[in-house]
């Protein structure tokens, strides 16, 4: 009965890739890398692959550009732990050898700003998702090679970034005091809603992922976001993650 519950949790895997990804005679020659938005669909603006890519071609749910010499895909945008942790399997499945997400977090140092930039080194998994991945006492952590060549790309471009922990929930709205003063007692830069689940799935399926996170506001000290600061560091971001991506690719 195992056996049988197996290969059929691989033909629904294989059901998921053409969901995304479209029939399988339509994804050969993918690129290796993929870039991954996390970030709410309603609000979600695709135009900002047509500042740094060239070359678009759309393949399902997926933009294939051309960036520099290299092709990478860029993925339509994923919102919570259930969508990445699902995204990131296909992806694998599919191929892809490295992920680089794009997201945002609520600051939880009082010294970060909107708008400055979080490369989470690893994440705090306070959601459901990765726990079906990974016991719960593995860590969610980024892939060592994706975190280098991101930091390369930012001294490259002279883009500061922050490097540490972040906090991971799916209760958003139930960011309570009390677990804002804990997750920021033990250090952790952010809280967001997806690095955990990109982390966790991505090492279980044995592909890189890294991710960088744009401040959008403090909850620690309560500030809400500023819109000037917050378009410009999702500049910055975008711009970092498409060389990431690229150096990854070549």
């Amino acid at each position: 009965m195992a056996g049988k519950r197996d290969a059929w949790v691989e033909a629904f895997r294989e059901t998921a890739v053409g969901w995304l990804l479209g029939p399988e005679d339509s994804r050969t020659g993918l690129p290796d890398v993929i870039v991954l938005p996390m970030e709410n669909p309603d609000v979600y603006d695709p135009t900002w692959i047509d500042e740094h890519a060239r070359d678009l071609e759309q393949v399902r749910t997926l933009t294939l550009a051309t960036v520099g010499d290299t092709r990478v895909a860029f993925s339509s945008p994923k919102f919570g732990a259930p969508a990445v942790a699902m995204a990131t399997d296909v992806f694998a499945k599919a191929g892809f050898s490295a992920i680089v997400g794009l997201g945002f977090c609520g600051g939880l140092q009082p010294d970060l700003k909107c708008g400055e930039l979080v490369l989470p080194c690893s994440a705090v998994r306070d959601e459901g998702a990765s726990h079906n991945y990974a016991p719960a006492d593995h860590p969610a952590q980024c892939s060592a090679k994706a975190a280098e060549a991101v930091k390369a790309c930012a001294v490259e471009i002279g883009i500061d970034l922050r490097f540490g922990p972040v906090w991971m929930t799916d209760g958003i709205l139930r960011e309570t005091r009390d677990k804002v003063e804990r997750h920021h007692s033990f250090g952790c830069l952010g809280v967001d809603m997806e690095t955990a689940a990109l982390y966790t799935v991505a090492s279980a399926m044995e592909i890189d992922a890294v991710a960088i996170l744009v401040v959008s506001d403090n909850v620690y000290e309560c500030i809400q976001t500023d819109l000037g600061r917050l378009r410009g560091g999702w500049r910055r971001a975008a711009e970092l993650v498409v060389k990431a991506a690229r150096a990854l690719g070549s």
